[in-house]
């Protein structure tokens, strides 16, 4: 019994690091939140989270990264947005990379386009907090800590949300309303590095503008069975926690909770989340069923 033990445990650390080390995975999306029939705007989202560089992912993995986007982006620059959910480093990365130059370099190729690159901030990146923000400042970039800003020939508001290990709660909330006092926008997006932090900040959104917010943290669960079974959708955060994990969710305002979207009856009001997998992960190299992944998220408002 000792030996079928030991064999599955072998098998599954080998198959799940042959699949961190598998090529990441383009993942596209269309979402229709239009209110009526006569709203045609259209604007694609590119939501990049988790990239932690470091053991998992060299500056020339991020760099390339950074070109492959790019490549989207040049294919219609008017309609596309790059959102940065925060975790560019680990914990260990001023140790196992050159830090202070690494999140230059490996997002150098976006800077031709950095009035298309937002930035909000995670966890692992308040470590070494004024080495990220130089070298994204070095770059142009835009960086939105718990603030919001409209660009008004799209109508869409970008609020950022700064990383809360304490009273999330209520600092997320206070983030959302102070966004909801914009009232000339026809979208709302969010870049909101902890997924969990959701509900709070959903439940400010009740002024049916439509709203989605891009989040990450988790690595899509790192461990699921949505890769072999479809109708298992939750992954091993979201089944030990209750946080979701990875892909869409839904607010609802009558329950006040954070569901899938396959079990809510959806209204354009709904503030919707999409939770990324991450272009890298940390810790143990390892991923079963879940895959590094560059989305394109096509909305329709």
């Amino acid at each position: 019994m000792k030996k079928i033990i030991l064999f599955i445990s072998v098998t599954l650390c080998l198959f799940g690091l042959y699949h961190t080390l598998s090529p990441r995975v383009v993942m596209e999306h269309s979402v229709n939140v239009s209110k009526g029939l006569d709203q045609k705007r259209y604007i694609k989202i590119i939501p990049i989270s988790d990239v932690h560089l470091g053991h998992s992912m060299s500056v020339k993995d991020f760099s390339n990264l950074s070109q492959d986007i790019l490549n989207i982006v040049n294919r219609d620059p008017e309609n596309t947005l790059v959102l940065f959910m925060g975790d560019f480093f680990t914990f260990e990365s001023e140790f196992n990379v050159a830090f202070e130059d690494a999140i230059y370099e490996g997002l150098k190729p976006l800077q031709s386009i950095h009035k298309n690159v937002y930035v909000a901030l995670g966890n692992h990146d308040i470590d070494l907090l004024d080495t990220v923000l130089y070298q994204l400042k070095r770059l142009q970039i835009t960086i939105l800590t718990d603030e919001s800003l409209v660009l008004k020939k799209k109508r869409i508001q970008l609020t950022g949300f700064n990383y809360f290990f304490k009273n999330a709660d209520i600092l997320s909330k206070q983030v959302a309303s102070n966004a909801k006092m914009e009232k000339d926008v026809d979208l709302r997006l969010l870049l909101l590095h902890n997924p969990s932090h959701f509900k709070y900040a959903a439940s400010e959104l009740n002024d049916k503008i439509p709203s989605i917010t891009f989040s990450g943290h988790f690595h899509g669960g790192q461990f699921s069975a949505r890769n072999f079974f479809r109708s298992l959708r939750i992954g091993f955060v979201e089944a030990i926690t209750g946080h979701p994990d990875y892909e869409w969710y839904g607010f609802d305002f009558e329950s006040e909770t954070v569901k899938s979207l396959s079990s809510i009856a959806l209204k354009p009001s709904n503030p919707l989340l999409y939770v990324c997998s991450g272009a890298g992960f940390y810790g143990p190299p390892l991923r079963i069923g879940t895959s590094s992944e560059l989305p394109i998220i096509h909305i329709n408002y």
